[in-house]
This record gives structure tokens, sequence and C-alpha cells, in this order.
């Protein structure tokens, strides 16, 4: 008699003699082509299937309608053994009970796989969610991604991560200078010092990446070259853009479905910081800095009330939103969203207003650096 060993959830095995012996968890399923009761093939390749129960239900050795294979040379001195249903191919559901798929998305020796749960439903909304889209960024909210922008802009011929950095080319010319950094920065209301840095960190770090597209010399002025702007691709990042800069509808929800806590359609900055620690890579760095660094910009531009909001994350991918920021601050209108000298000071002040008995002076202090900061800034 030959036992088959089980190498993972699924394999196949070949009977060389009955009876056949399984796991009480294990599951021998029929192809349609034979029926109960039909003489197996000797050697029955691909002819039998074992996979192992997810479902408590589906644990038990009998089913009402279906027949078992018996264990001719059990005795009684022998454990007694859990009979193995035998039931046709098609009839099989076995279900994950907590997200309603046909096999394990999460095990009890790896608890990260149930704490962070995959987004398994979301082909109702997205054809085909885990293959990627080359110029749609779609979501479950917005399954057509931003054509509007698309069209306006005429960027079919982009990829996403193109589209992510157009706003920073300036003249369409397939080349951002660093003074297209810098300039790009300063119209999304970033003040001078943090446009210097940013430009510091961004062309510096990408000019060889992508000059590789061109060249093997580096450029002397720190360009960034479009058409080879995936090879800037990072580790440690949340997967979204592929390899060639591609859009993956399947990571961009998984996002919000592991770390979502509440399910609010929003990360919090906790939440983004639980996300940036999880996905570091081991001796990557420079993939943990720069998840850090794009996160935090991200959560600079577009947070309200602590939260970054699911649709403007996804039009960050695609590079609408910079435009739309630019648009806002433009109008008399202006943006209403972000991180600026408002909620610098707005920090802890609900804190403060609760122990105002314990520290009264200290409410005073604040306002009054507040209002003469306020006034040196608009006298600038």
């Amino acid at each position: 008699m030959y036992q088959a060993p089980l190498f993972s959830t699924v394999m196949f095995v070949h009977l060389l003699h009955p009876p056949l012996q399984l796991s009480p968890k294990s599951t021998v399923l029929l192809p349609p082509t034979l029926s109960l009761g039909e003489t197996f093939p000797f050697p029955p390749a691909r002819s039998l299937i074992i996979r192992q129960t997810t479902s408590r239900q589906n644990q038990a050795a009998f089913v009402p309608g279906h027949k078992t294979l018996p264990n001719t040379h059990e005795t009684s001195d022998q454990p007694t053994k859990m009979p193995v249903r035998v039931v046709p191919r098609e009839d099989e559901h076995v279900y994950d009970d907590r997200q309603g798929v046909d096999f394990a998305t999460a095990v009890s020796k790896c608890p990260a796989t149930a704490e962070r749960p995959q987004a398994v439903d979301i082909d109702t909304d997205i054809y085909k969610p885990s293959i990627a889209r080359a110029n749609l960024a779609p979501s479950t909210e917005q399954p057509e991604g931003s054509p509007e922008y698309i069209d306006a802009l005429d960027l079919q011929n982009y990829t996403v991560l193109q589209q992510h950095c157009m706003f920073w080319d300036r003249d369409r010319d397939g080349v951002i200078w660093p003074k297209d950094t810098f300039t790009g920065f300063h119209e999304l209301d970033f003040n001078l010092f943090f446009c210097f840095l940013a430009t510091l960190v961004i062309n510096l770090s990408f000019s060889y990446p992508t000059r590789l597209g061109v060249s093997y010399i580096p450029d002397p002025y720190f360009r960034l070259y479009l058409p080879s702007i995936h090879k800037a691709k990072h580790g440690s990042d949340s997967g979204t853009y592929d390899r060639e800069g591609r859009f993956v509808p399947q990571a961009f929800e998984d996002m919000f479905s592991k770390w979502d806590a509440r399910d609010k359609g929003a990360l919090s900055a906790g939440e983004l910081w639980n996300m940036i620690a999880a996905n570091r890579l081991v001796a990557d760095p420079f993939g943990w800095a720069a998840a850090i660094f794009e996160f935090g910009v991200t959560w600079l531009l577009v947070q309200q009330d602590g939260m970054v909001d699911k649709e403007d994350l996804r039009r960050i991918y695609d590079g609408s939103m910079f435009f739309k920021v630019r648009d806002a601050y433009r109008s008399e209108k202006g943006w209403n969203k972000g991180f600026g000298l408002r909620e610098f000071f707005n920090l802890g002040r609900e804190q403060l207003a609760k122990n105002q008995s314990k520290f009264p002076s200290l409410g005073g202090v604040v306002s009054q650096v507040e209002k003469t900061v306020t006034r040196k800034l608009r006298r600038a």
C-alpha cells in the first residue's frame, strides 16, 4: 500500500494498491468523467485529488447521498479511522467560513493571514482585478478609473505610474528636471524648505535608475526619464504598481481590506504606519525610507480629520489628485484638505482642553505662539 504525502493543500496522487488511507481531514474528488463505483484505470494518473477541507462542517466523514471508501484491512486493535467521502468534483463545496471562497485564505500557524484579510469579492465591481491595468486605476467605487482626467490630458498611451509623474513633466517632453520637481511641489502649496528637500530626495535617488533606459552614464543634471520611470520602482511598497508601472486593482483593494480596521473607506496615520511596517522587506532600508516619504507626503497633502480617503489615494496613484489640488489653490475657494499650519497648532488641543485645570498657563502660551508665528508668516 502506498500512502501519499500531503505536500500542500492540493496534490495529485497515484493509487498503487487499495485500500487508500488518507488524513481524517482529506477529501477524495472524482473527475467528472468517472461515476461512483466505476473501476479506476491503473495507474489512475490525474484521477484522484486530495484536498484538505477548510470548513469544520465538511470535515465530517459522511455526506448524505454519497458513498465512502471502506477500510478492509482495519482490525479491532487498530485506531478507528475516519472514512473518506467520495463526491463528484462539481458537487464539492469547501468554503472558508470567514471569506466565502472555496480555499483557505488564513491558517492558524500564521496569525498575520487572519489579521490581514484579502479583498476576495471585488470581482463583482472590477473585471479580473488581479490583472494589472496599463493606463487605468480602477477601484470598487470607481471601476472606470479617472477617464475625464485621462481624456483631458491625452494620457491613454501612458502607464499609471507615468500618469502619476506627469504633473511634474511641465513641457511634456518626457524628462523631469530638478526645477520641475521643485515647481510642482511649490504649486501644491508646500513651503520652500520642503520643496527643496523633496527635489533632493526624488531626483538624487531616482535619476540614475530611470537613466538606465537611455544610457549607463549618470545624468549630470539628475533628470528623471519618464519612459523608463518604472525602473525607479523600489521594494517594501504596497505592490499597487507592478514592475512595469501598471496598476494592480487587487493590491490597491487589499490595502483597505487589510488595514482599514473599521471599514471606514479611509486610512489613518497609524494604519498607514502599520502598513508601511508590515510591507518592509529584509535588507531594504532604501525601500523603507522611500515608502515612509511617499505615504508621509500623501498624508500631508490629502488628509482630512487625520484620515486619507480611499478615493483620494486612488487619485494620488493615477496623478489626477495633483492637478485637482493645484487648481483648488489657484481658485478663490482653496484646498480644504492636507496638513498645514492650522492643523499643526490643533495637534493636542483637545487633550489640552481636558487638562486645562492642571496646566492653566499652557493654553495662553500656545495661543500666543500661534498668533506670533502666523503674524510673522504673513509679513514674510
